[in-house]
């Protein structure tokens, strides 16, 4: 079973653990994902273990027959494309070494939360045997680094994933290019990771966080982003249309930030600015190989309110 949402988000070392999981029946995804691989290896069953961004499950492959195992659903199959996503467009698998590093990972976020960074710093440095290459890894060790002032290290680490498109991404991480760029500063990378319970209360306490940050350094990119998500949120969608825009001015080459740009003109009766980001959002994505099932959607619902304004032009030739 998987625990409640209030209880994982604050003990997820400890529903991760297979002797945890054991004892409890409780598991968060990696930890019952660890308690199948471990049956399987007794069972002689060959097991996949895929990790989409904060989540893993379990595969299994029979020939060109793919069965997928969402363990936090008591083991029901979803098609992979669920798991895919604007800025998503490969699905990394995994080795069971790796897995081994993944929950180190996972139990150095329970301290990060609680901003015990020392104890972060030591369990990703324990996670590095298992994961000596990954990128995302490197950069949350980096932002520990500074956190616990080993600035130098943290900045070198930083620097090796700089201009780096993690391979099942769309879009390259914003901010250690940011920070080596004094774009922001140790508080405002704090800000971004702020936990949110989705009470308004909390959301409106990250907020004006934000705004602060955002005051101090008005370019920092997923400061914006964080910021519209906020307003998103509340409902607040001329607060997070101009976000939006803000970050686009900046840098046009979020395909998630251009989706959401697209969705909200639609919703704000601003039809060709929504077919102008729905469009980007699809090069961008493109150039990545990458075709998110969601833009296919989100195409269909734009069609169905207003036409392409390509369209209209061709059909407006034709008729000259």
């Amino acid at each position: 079973r998987f625990p409640p949402h209030s209880l994982w988000a604050k003990d997820i070392d400890t529903y991760t653990f297979l002797s945890s999981v054991l004892d409890s029946r409780l598991g968060v995804c990696l930890g019952v994902s660890i308690l199948y691989l471990s049956i399987a290896e007794r069972l002689d069953l060959p097991l996949e273990i895929i990790t989409p961004p904060g989540h893993i499950y379990i595969r299994h492959r029979k020939g060109e027959e793919i069965l997928n195992i969402e363990t936090t659903a008591r083991g029901i199959h979803l098609p992979s494309r669920a798991y895919l996503g604007i800025n998503t467009r490969k699905l990394q698998e995994r080795t069971k070494k790796e897995v081994v590093g993944l929950a180190f990972i996972n139990q150095a976020s329970v301290f990060w939360h609680k901003k015990d960074h020392k104890k972060s710093v030591k369990l990703y440095e324990d996670a590095l045997p298992y994961l000596p290459e990954d990128p995302l890894l490197k950069m949350l060790l980096g932002y520990n680094y500074l956190f616990v002032g080993k600035v130098k290290t943290g900045e070198k680490l930083l620097q090796e994933i700089r201009y780096l498109t993690f391979d099942h991404a769309v879009a390259p991480e914003t901010t250690p290019d940011d920070f080596l760029s004094k774009k922001v500063d140790l508080k405002g990378i704090e800000t971004i990771f702020l936990h949110v319970d989705e009470t308004r209360d909390s959301i409106l306490e990250k907020q004006e966080m934000l705004k602060k940050t955002l005051k101090k350094y008005p370019t920092f990119r997923d400061g914006i982003l964080q910021l519209a998500i906020t307003y998103l949120q509340l409902g607040r969608s001329l607060e997070a249309y101009e976000a939006l825009s803000r970050y686009h001015t900046l840098d046009p080459s979020n395909p998630m930030v251009e989706y959401y740009l697209s969705i909200v003109a639609m919703n704000r009766y601003l039809y060709t600015k929504a077919w102008d980001h729905l469009k980007r959002a699809e090069a961008i994505t493109q150039k990545r190989g990458h075709a998110p099932h969601c833009l296919k959607a989100l195409r269909h619902a734009l069609r169905t309110v207003h036409p392409d304004p390509e369209d209209q032009v061709a059909f407006s030739a034709q008729n000259l």
